[in-house]
């Protein structure tokens, strides 16, 4: 019987804990407690910026349908093309998702 009301206990003050830690808000956090994400991005205007640039090269890389296999210099851009959108957009996933952490 004792056990079964430690944990409940347990269980309340986890409840309680995690209802606690989500209910503040972004302004109320402590500047330690926040990403920080200047490395990444100095605002959402350079984001922004970013993501347009990366949807211009996705379109790019439609010129390369059905030529790989014409030369090794073709198949070198195609490559090199990819894994530079490829970069970009795990940055772009990387900000907005620890933004909105």
């Amino acid at each position: 019987m004792q056990i079964k009301n430690l944990l409940f206990c347990l269980m309340t003050l986890l409840l309680v804990s995690s209802i606690t830690a989500q209910s503040l808000g972004r302004a109320e956090i402590e500047e330690k407690y926040k990403w920080d994400l200047s490395h990444l991005y100095s605002g959402t205007d350079e984001w922004k910026a970013d993501y347009e640039k990366v949807s211009k090269y996705l379109d790019k890389m439609t010129e390369f349908k059905g030529k790989l296999g014409d030369d090794a210099e073709t198949f070198y851009n195609a490559i090199d093309s990819y894994f530079g959108i490829l970069k970009s957009y795990y940055k772009l996933v990387v900000y907005s998702n620890r933004l909105s952490d």
